[in-house]
């Protein structure tokens, strides 16, 4: 999460794109084996689920 967070600050994406990066990529991180990061596939397909409310 703090990747992704650290990728978003750096590339000004607004408050939504960042919400949706940071959740994808720590839902990824969990549902990946090992200590290794989630595939920019799977932070891709995980960002399209992340509602916002």
């Amino acid at each position: 999460m703090v990747a992704a967070l650290a990728y978003a600050w750096e590339n000004k994406l607004d408050r939504e794109e960042t919400i949706c990066l940071c959740m994808a990529a720590s839902a990824g991180a969990v549902t990946t084996i090992g200590t290794k990061p989630p595939s920019k596939e799977l932070v891709e397909e995980l960002k399209t689920q992340v509602v916002i409310s």
